[in-house]
């Protein structure tokens, strides 16, 4: 595919730039999937301290503007290595 592309005389950012959104996608969707998993998992761990009254060691985090800044953070890190996965795989066969 890439070989095609630089056959018909696309430039190196018009084949990167695919792969990039993909890459991008990819990260950003495996780090939502990972961050309902953590959170999931966290608040029936914090239950069940809790119950057992052992809840003095874990205060569970309910502030919802740190909630939204953790997932934020957390999403952006997965887009961009996501992104840079992409472009350091497509950098080594646009050498060929």
């Amino acid at each position: 595919e890439i070989g095609i592309m630089k056959y018909l005389g696309a430039s190196n950012w018009f084949i990167r730039f695919p792969f990039l959104l993909q890459g991008m996608l990819i990260g950003w969707f495996g780090t939502l999937v990972s961050v309902a998993a953590v959170g999931f998992s966290y608040y029936q761990l914090a239950a069940a301290l809790q119950r057992a009254s052992l809840g003095f060691f874990l205060q569970p985090v309910t502030d919802a503007g740190r909630i939204l800044a953790i997932l934020g953070g957390l999403l952006l890190m997965g887009t961009v290595m996501g992104g840079m996965g992409a472009l350091i795989s497509v950098r080594k066969f646009l050498r060929v």
